[in-house]
């Protein structure tokens, strides 16, 4: 017996073809738009600040000489926060306008998505007090009154989910602040602070990862 797919005739195909074509091709210009856009971007960069073109493009391992495991877990910390970022997009995107969760998540992949660029290009550290000239603590005040502002307005949205997973991820990313804060630096002082960021970074992925997949189960048995 031939697969579905060899049984369906030229005009069927070809129907099919059509009704898909629309779509296609906005979410090709869309993503075209996009790369273009971010191309043009590291260019433009490269030309202001006289930086070779490859400096932008390629590892930073291969940039630096460096061993692949420098900084590992850092990159593991920032594939973490993506996929955070990616999840909660995505239910946000899966839900009909109306959900009243959609709002919570749509807030939530910003929140991850400004955590996830923090970390990969260190925002707070050297691109707003170094390049920018806005000082560090001023940054992270506003990170503090995002947060505050974040609890505010969703907790009541939060108190519906399994919201303990959350309550564990920033319990272990305050205590990498107290370390970062109060402890001097030095080899395992360093390694205390960015473990317990991990931690939390993999509790705050397992909290939304868990939020999405319950409001969209839900959401499905209500239609």
């Amino acid at each position: 017996m031939k697969p579905r797919f060899f049984a369906l005739g030229n005009q069927q195909l070809h129907s099919a073809a059509l009704k898909q074509h629309p779509a296609s091709r906005r979410i090709i210009g869309w993503i075209s738009l996009f790369v273009v856009c971010l191309l043009l971007i590291l260019y433009s960069f490269s030309q202001f600040d006289h930086i070779p073109l490859s400096t932008l493009t390629r590892d930073p391992a291969d940039i630096t000489g460096v061993p692949f495991y420098f900084g590992i877990l850092s990159t593991l910390g920032v594939m973490l926060w993506s996929a955070a970022t990616g999840i909660c997009a995505v239910g946000w995107l899966l839900l009909e306008p109306s959900h009243p969760q959609r709002r919570f998540l749509a807030a939530s992949a910003l929140l991850s998505g400004l955590l996830t660029l923090d970390d990969a290009i260190l925002l707070h550290e050297r691109v707003f007090p170094v390049h920018l000239h806005i000082p560090e603590n001023l940054v992270l005040a506003s990170y503090l009154g995002l947060g505050i502002a974040y609890l505010y307005y969703f907790l009541p949205r939060m108190l519906s989910t399994d919201y303990g997973l959350f309550l564990i991820a920033a319990g272990f990313m305050g205590l990498s602040i107290v370390f970062d804060v109060i402890m001097p630096f030095h080899e395992l002082a360093t390694f205390t602070e960015d473990s317990l960021k991990f931690i939390g970074i993999v509790f705050w992925l397992s909290y939304f990862g868990r939020t999405v997949q319950s409001t969209l189960a839900y959401a499905k048995r209500q239609s």
